[in-house]
């Protein structure tokens, strides 16, 4: 949607899909969140050590959102299954006194 407001009145096309791929990848692997996730209060972080998942597993992530079929179908546990492939999962930041 975002991509769309820069884009109009074309659809967005595979410019905005690299970017997004590159800057949610850099934002999710190296700082847990991405300038939206800041905005809401949540952080995507590895189930192992809670913390930042990495570039690597922060590509897969992306990349998986991407395909959107993932992104769409909730396991068991209630994460979705590009986290739980990738390793990661989302959580509130705890609130600040």
């Amino acid at each position: 949607m975002v991509a769309g407001l820069f884009t109009y009145p074309d659809p967005p096309g595979g410019w905005s899909t690299l970017v997004f791929l590159v800057a949610y990848t850099l934002f999710i692997g190296l700082f847990g969140e991405s300038p939206g996730m800041r905005l809401l209060g949540i952080r995507c972080l590895g189930v192992a050590d809670s913390r930042p998942i990495g570039l690597f597993r922060g590509l897969l992530r992306t990349l998986l959102i991407i395909v959107l079929i993932p992104a769409l179908l909730t396991t068991a546990d209630g994460r979705r299954y590009h986290d739980k492939i990738a390793g990661s999962i989302v959580l509130r930041n705890a609130p600040t006194a």
